[in-house]
Formats: structure tokens, sequence, C-alpha cells
């Protein structure tokens, strides 16, 4: 019988490898990769760690780490090469564009009445 722990992510569990030989805990998460179902398992030992949350955290990062880094390292590679192929004029262009409509949003928020076409040119 798999005992969950209370406050854990809905496919996260603590389960005893054989109920009837030593007990053996494992920590557990279930996702979906290409359309099929893995698991991922830790081996936490004979007994829960005292500080299993820490463990949780740990374990969660480590998912984490193995999912979505390569894919922000592929998004910076990506950047940097299309940030090297356009021209100091442009990227300068962009700059002040974003600053422009950055601050117009900023105080859009805060309540002004100003619209972005009262703004005047720097």
């Amino acid at each position: 019988m798999a005992a969950q722990f209370p406050d854990s992510i809905e496919s996260e569990q603590q389960r005893p490898s054989d109920p009837k030989l030593t007990r053996y805990f494992y920590l557990e998460h279930t996702l979906r990769e290409r359309g099929r179902r893995t698991t991922k398992s830790k081996y936490l030992g004979r007994k829960l760690p005292r500080d299993i949350e820490r463990v949780k955290r740990e374990f969660s990062l480590e998912l984490d780490r193995v999912k979505w880094f390569d894919d922000f390292d592929t998004i910076r590679r990506n950047y940097i090469r299309e940030l090297r192929a356009t021209p100091e004029s442009a990227r300068e262009k962009e700059l002040h564009e974003f600053s422009v409509r950055f601050t117009y949003n900023t105080r859009r928020i805060e309540g002004s009445t100003h619209a972005s076409r009262d703004r005047t040119t720097a």
C-alpha cells in the first residue's frame, strides 16, 4: 500500500518496495514524455528521512533541470546568434522603443491618463 505525502504534487509518492520484505522507500514522480507515461524515482532508504521536504524540493529541482535546462540553453544560443546578426543601429532602435513602451505601460499601471501617442521624442 502506497503512503502519499499529505501536501505533495499529485503524482509524487513514497512506496515500500515490497511490504512482506524489508521496507525500502522511494520518492516517485510520474510525467508524460513524448506521449508516454514515465516514472522517475529516487531511492530514500529503509527509513524516511527526517528532512523529507528538503529531499522533495531537491528531487523536484533535479527533474526541472533535466526537463528545462536544455531548452533554456537552446533559447540562449539562438538569442545570441540572432543578436550577433542584428546591426548595432537596429539593436539601439529596439532598445529605445522598448524603453518608451516600458515607461508608458508602467505609468499606465500607476494610473496616468497620458496616451502612448502623447509622448515626446527624446
